[in-house]
């Protein structure tokens, strides 16, 4: 389960059915008036720098960790880590990306894994930057789907439409989330 994913998603799915509902309500409105143009449809810059966060994070993410791919393990760090997960050691060596733990298989899954360490020393305890990029997450999208709900009694039938814009802070608290979730990928934690 990968964090970047869930977000490059969520936005995707709002920002899109955003797009469409507010399409298919215009076309409702303007149909009296042939000239009218429904997709006549603004979506702001920071709208697109939302995205290209998200995107930096998604492709980031792989890139960070691909240099950790290639280191080995040390011994200690995967006792330790088998002591705590209740899995054999063995199991881990063999399942294990160099310094990145890995699930044995797909099935083992969950989302659960969004929020735990990437590396083998640390799989098994929560990760802050994680946590912190969740919630501020969570956060802007519910916010930003409300302004969305508000601006929809807006829709004036010759104009268009202007969907709503997020704050600065709001894109700058994301960029700092981000930065501080890369940065957290980049350092060694074993």
């Amino acid at each position: 389960m990968s964090l970047s994913r869930f977000q490059m998603i969520s936005w995707t799915m709002l920002l899109l059915s955003a797009f469409v509902t507010i399409a298919l309500k215009r076309l409702h409105v303007l149909s009296s008036n042939p000239e009218a143009n429904p997709l006549n449809i603004v979506m702001d810059w920071r709208l697109w720098a939302l995205m290209g966060i998200s995107a930096t994070s998604l492709v980031g993410s792989p890139l960070i960790l691909s240099s950790k791919a290639a280191q080995a393990p040390a011994a200690k760090t995967v006792d330790k880590a088998a002591e705590v997960l209740n899995e054999p050691a063995e199991n881990i060596a063999k399942n294990s990306q160099g310094t990145l733990y890995s699930n044995p298989s797909i099935a083992d899954a969950s989302p659960t894994d969004m929020f735990q360490g990437d590396e083998i020393g640390d799989t098994a305890y929560v990760d802050v930057s994680k946590v912190q990029m969740f919630y501020f997450t969570v956060v802007a999208i519910v916010a930003y789907s409300y302004a969305i709900y508000v601006s929809l009694a807006n829709i004036y039938p010759q104009a268009g439409f202007v969907m709503p814009k997020p704050p600065d802070a709001l894109v700058a608290l994301l960029g700092i989330s981000h930065a501080a979730y890369l940065t957290s990928k980049a350092t060694q934690h074993s």
